[in-house]
């Protein structure tokens, strides 16, 4: 208990708890890091992110935003489109810029908690904001400060 109040007083207290920077891998672009030490199992990476439904969005078509969405069942999202229907989902914010290296997990989804308030087949303005909240990943282990965040 105390480690686990430990780290989030340090949280609450970091000036930078994550930030953007070049991945380590090479070529992949912008990676996400963590300003402090993770000090263990299951602890979550600071910040919780809104997850996205993005429903029946054709397959192949190029947009700007297809290297930053994942499939939807990981989050328990599958059932936004009808029986027919596809569906992933873009994690906001920091969540969208974590990489994947099967060597180097560090972190795993946390759960997602659904919370809706409109039906997305029948009330107007669904969509305009998520039912899914408070999303964060968790630790696999200890993680020092200024390491990358793979998953």
């Amino acid at each position: 208990q105390q480690v686990a109040y430990d780290y989030e007083k340090t949280v609450r207290e970091a000036k930078c708890g994550v930030y953007v920077a070049t991945s380590t891998i090479p070529n992949a672009g912008k990676g996400i890091y963590m300003g402090v030490t993770v000090p263990g199992k299951d602890f979550t990476s600071i910040s919780q992110y809104p997850v996205l439904p993005v429903v029946d969005f054709p397959a192949g078509v190029a947009w700007d935003a297809r290297d930053y969405v994942w499939f939807g069942n990981t989050y328990e999202t599958e059932y936004e489109a009808g029986s027919q229907g596809h569906v992933e989902v873009m994690v906001v914010n920091h969540g969208a810029l974590a990489n994947f290296h099967p060597g180097l997990v560090n972190f795993h989804p946390g759960k997602t908690f659904f919370s809706p308030l409109l039906d997305l087949r029948i009330d107007p303005g669904a969509g305009a904001f998520s039912d899914y909240a408070d999303f964060s990943f968790l630790s696999q282990h200890e993680v020092k400060a200024g390491e990358e965040v793979f998953i």
